[in-house]
């Protein structure tokens, strides 16, 4: 089965869920028997420099990609108040890559067309030129919940009422994009019934995002005085949210009980105001070389996020690891965990605070949470199994 499968951005360097979530989906296509064609564009904002790329790239998915700037800019922002459309949307269309899709889909030919998020759907009008097959789009989020969450966490009024407007204009342009696909691929159970809701009249299949399991060693955990860790993309919004109301609420209530424990938090582009912080007990790693080993060094991982839709795929990578985690309802949704089993939940700050005391206190609760987290994964989220039951899919359109 040959597949071309269009991203918005280059999935490399791994240091971020979206970008591991789309490597490890393009290994497991392969792994599973598809012949994958892969182009993507280059966002000024993340933009990789292709000649480092590993061969792979090139060898196993024919990798080619368009920059693009896909920068906020004042004026164009503020010009698209006169407009119906999507801010977020315009930003992502470009002629270079649609003239590449073009090309791609008059030198070959492909039995799906696999869209990896809706920041690629503004180019269905040009791949319809060319190609007549079955379009498939893998939905991280439903992209336009995250914008209406910022809004209501939001108590500036005019930001309040722009984060509305962006995603008031997201969600109209979701919801008439998606009709325009014949499948839909979604990583949770809560946002395969949002796209049922909605009246979406293609198929709908539920494909969460796979782990693969040789490339997390849970068994080695790490020694000495246990401590609490964060890892996270900080130039998302909803994680910039979720560590400032960990470090103003939470935080400062885990250093009353332990004056001495340490909190490690790393990520790539961390805002500056972070680390003028000066918060109590708290290292700011910034941009690590290799997340997998970062994680292994600390000992207890915390998910704090408050907006947000998808799967966190840290906390698989931190379950597949063996660690214990704290997370809110938020930020677990779509993981099919079992609450105080392979993970704890905790919505309000005293509850967070009292878990992570709990783990910190407790090795032996520390050590069967983590024990179950691993088991949960090998169970339910192997991604030679779910990159295998995702192409049977595809061969059903």
């Amino acid at each position: 089965m040959k597949i071309l499968v269009v991203s918005h951005r280059v999935p490399y360097p791994l240091k971020d869920g979206g970008v591991i979530a789309m490597h490890t989906l393009l290994h497991g296509l392969k792994a599973a028997g598809a012949q994958v064609k892969f182009v993507c564009l280059n966002p000024k904002k993340d933009n990789v420099d292709v000649s480092t790329l590993p061969r792979y790239f090139f060898d196993d998915f024919g990798f080619e990609s368009v920059d693009i700037d896909t920068d906020i800019k004042a004026k164009d922002a503020f010009l698209n108040l006169f407009t119906p459309h999507s801010y977020h949307m315009v930003r992502f269309y470009g002629q270079p890559f649609a003239q590449l899709l073009a090309r791609v889909l008059q030198q070959d030919t492909f039995d799906v067309i696999h869209l990896e998020s809706l920041f690629v759907t503004g180019y269905i009008a040009d791949i319809r030129k060319h190609y007549k097959g079955p379009i498939a789009m893998r939905a991280h989020n439903v992209e336009h919940r995250i914008w209406e969450k910022l809004a209501a966490n939001t108590g500036n009024p005019v930001k309040k009422w722009y984060l509305g407007l962006l995603a008031s204009r997201l969600k109209t342009y979701e919801q008439a994009t998606l009709h325009q696909l014949d499948a839909l691929v979604s990583l949770t159970q809560e946002d395969e019934d949002f796209f049922k809701s909605i009246g979406f009249k293609g198929k709908v299949y539920l494909s969460p995002h796979g782990i693969d399991l040789d490339k997390f060693d849970h068994t080695a955990q790490p020694q000495g005085t246990p401590d609490v860790f964060h890892l996270g993309s900080m130039d998302w919004i909803p994680n910039q949210e979720a560590m400032k109301w960990f470090l103003d609420e939470i935080w400062p209530l885990v250093v009353t009980q332990f004056p001495d424990v340490q909190f490690h938090l790393a990520g790539k582009k961390i805002p500056q105001w972070f680390y003028e912080r000066n918060d109590t007990n708290v290292t700011i790693a910034g941009e690590v070389p290799d997340a997998v080993s970062f994680m292994q060094q600390h000992h207890i991982m915390v998910v704090p996020l408050l907006s947000g839709s998808g799967i966190r795929v840290k906390i698989l990578e931190g379950m597949a690891l063996g660690k214990p985690i704290v997370a809110t309802p938020r930020a677990a949704a779509g993981i099919d965990f079992t609450e105080a089993k392979n993970i704890l939940i905790g919505e309000d700050p005293k509850k967070v605070a009292n878990q992570l005391i709990q783990l910190l206190t407790d090795e032996n609760t520390r050590t069967q949470l983590g024990q179950n987290a691993r088991r949960l994964i090998e169970e339910r989220y192997d991604n030679k199994v779910i990159c295998g039951q995702l192409l049977d899919f595809y061969r059903t359109l």
